[in-house]
């Protein structure tokens, strides 16, 4: 096997060892994100689409005294 051969087959090794890192890394974070707009209380199936997760977070006080206080610290 050449030394070029040999350092195309390492790039690619190295690629695919990437790609499954990230793989492993942002799916999970993709399917949880998907699975949050899911109208069911039950996200091992898809019952429909919905945000009402989302106005429930949102309309949380406790939350936003959080987030505020999170701003001020950092700036």
């Amino acid at each position: 096997m050449s030394r070029k051969a040999k350092r195309r087959l390492t790039e690619g090794l190295f690629n695919l060892y990437g790609f499954l890192v990230y793989g492993f890394l942002y799916i999970p974070v993709i399917v949880m994100v998907v699975f949050s707009f899911n109208d069911s209380t039950n996200n091992q199936i898809w019952n429909g689409f919905t945000t009402e997760w989302y106005g429930t977070l949102m309309s949380d006080s406790e939350l936003w005294r959080i987030l505020l206080t999170t701003v001020v610290i950092i700036a």
